[in-house]
């Protein structure tokens, strides 16, 4: 399981900085590559969290493992890359967001001021708290892994 240290503190995590690295930087729209490897270890560890905070089907390959990857699902273990897919779009996504975890989508300001603080927003901006963003990546990469998604086979 790789961990990622910030601030001399080891975190788990799903990707290492380099596999990050070498998946978001090539990722057209992404400003992955801009970002120090402070800030890109931080997006990392958050999605990792956000991936963890689901509940999943099956159970963990090892009682002890910290994380809640790899798992096994009706005799067969999850897809690794499948994780590690999920983790890096979402960390990119965090990044890209409205919140905390990330900045605004500068594509959806229409003007700013700096005196006296004005951001007026395109009239079809849409901006998404790390919620929903979260919500969307698991879904559309972890989905056969969440609770509530079995299939029946007859």
């Amino acid at each position: 399981m790789p961990t990622i240290t910030i601030n001399d503190i080891e975190y788990n995590s799903y990707v290492t900085l380099e596999e990050a690295n070498a998946y978001l930087n090539v990722k057209y729209g992404s400003n992955w590559s801009t970002y120090d490897d402070d800030k890109k270890k931080l997006l990392l560890v958050n999605a990792t969290r956000e991936i963890d905070k689901r509940e999943y089907q099956g159970c963990k390959v090892e009682e002890d493992q910290p994380l809640k990857f790899p798992r096994i699902i009706g005799c067969k273990q999850t897809d690794e890359n499948l994780v590690k897919q999920a983790t890096m779009e979402l960390a990119d996504c965090i990044s890209l967001s409205n919140t905390p975890g990330g900045t605004t989508n500068l594509q959806a300001i229409k003007s700013m001021k700096v005196g006296d603080t004005d951001i007026e927003f395109k009239d079809d901006a849409v901006l998404e708290d790390t919620a929903t963003v979260a919500q969307g990546v698991i879904y559309q990469f972890l989905k056969p892994y969440l609770k509530g998604n079995a299939e029946v086979w007859l």
